[in-house]
């Protein structure tokens, strides 16, 4: 039986920063993504929040390696 998100991961809790080694984690097309976002700290939230997301979905699914995961926008 698959653990739910819940049972593995509580939380996942990612600082903004402006830090760009946290730009490892992002694929080519999420530094795109990312470039084109005009506000300095609204980059910062958008990069946080993205780094927290595969951190949560690399926990759930076992992997353990958030740079494997893209996430995409759908419409």
């Amino acid at each position: 039986m698959k653990a739910s998100l819940a049972q593995i991961l509580p939380y996942c809790v990612a600082v903004a920063s402006d830090r760009p080694a946290a730009d490892r984690l992002l694929t080519p097309t999420e530094r795109l993504a990312f470039a084109a976002i005009p506000d300095s700290r609204r980059r910062s939230d958008w990069r946080a929040g993205r780094i927290a997301a595969k951190w949560a979905a690399s926990r759930l699914s076992g992997a353990g390696v958030p740079e494997r995961f893209e996430l995409v926008q759908v419409p």
